[in-house]
């Protein structure tokens, strides 16, 4: 068992604060996405030279001695050559080909990113991406986090980084796992499996049903966070806010006035 604290393994392996700043941040972003992905599919650990970050059964983050570790979404590469080759191209990224190179269960690339402070915006951007679809890939793959990694799971590394950061970290819950259901308005109504919205009812004005199905698909893809300016209900509301999110149509259903299928993914 580990006998160091969070802050003395984390000092010793991010001994420079801008870095130790940047690389906690990047942490804590992939651990809300996780979260809002499913409350009982992901856990972090440490040990006396990492921190992890795992969904079930897969490492998917690791903070390593002046770097980070992560797993990339191999088909989302394979299809944005462009944004990959621009990875490619930077100092600050490097393929892993001796330890981890890739994930066969759900398919991965992993590699090794070593922020400077010349270009992180754009290349966390780029490896953000790759990164945040492959989390969601791993929650349609997996119901909770594997059962002998929750026993793993260290709530104080989770307190550690909310002190130091000064942000609400949320922490897992197995309690309920399986049976989590999705946060639902108060103008979503129980639909069939099939994906339409728009259906239209006289009452005194037109109200257009949403269906709770097509939100969550779209909560799964893009996460719990504005698409326009970035907030995070749960960072500013703590645990009340955690999950929450409102999910808008690109185009208004009142303006077709008719039932249509919808795209999870393209069109909210």
């Amino acid at each position: 068992m580990n006998q160091d604290t969070p802050e003395i393994v984390i000092e010793r392996l991010l001994p420079d604060k801008s870095t130790r700043k940047i690389i906690l941040n990047l942490f804590l972003d992939a651990i809300n996405q996780a979260n809002a992905l499913g409350k009982g599919k992901w856990g972090t650990y440490y040990l006396s030279d990492s921190f992890r970050l795992l969904m079930g059964s897969l490492i998917i983050f690791t903070i390593e001695e002046g770097r980070i570790w992560l797993a990339l979404d191999k088909k989302l590469l394979e299809i944005q050559e462009n944004k990959r080759k621009r990875l490619e191209l930077s100092d600050s990224w490097k393929w892993d080909i001796d330890d981890y190179p890739e994930y066969l269960r759900v398919p991965s690339k992993n590699g090794y990113y070593t922020p400077s402070s010349n270009n992180h915006p754009e290349l966390w951007s780029l490896m953000k991406e790759f990164h945040f679809s492959y989390l969601v890939k791993v929650a349609h793959k997996f119901e909770q986090l594997k059962t002998t990694s929750q026993a793993k799971h260290s709530p104080e590394l989770l307190d550690y980084l909310q002190r130091e950061l000064g942000q609400f970290v949320p922490q897992p819950d197995y309690s309920n796992a399986q049976s989590e259901e999705s946060f639902a308005l108060p103008e979503e109504v129980s639909e069939p499996l099939t994906l339409y919205e728009g259906s239209r009812q006289r009452i005194s004005v037109n109200a257009y049903e949403r269906n709770p199905k097509a939100r969550q698909k779209c909560i799964e893809y893009y996460g719990v966070i504005c698409s326009v300016c970035g907030f995070v209900f749960s960072r500013v509301y703590g645990n009340i806010g955690s999950g929450f999110i409102h999910v808008h149509h690109l185009k208004k259903i009142s303006e077709i006035g008719e039932k249509y299928r919808v795209d999870p993914i393209r069109d909210l």
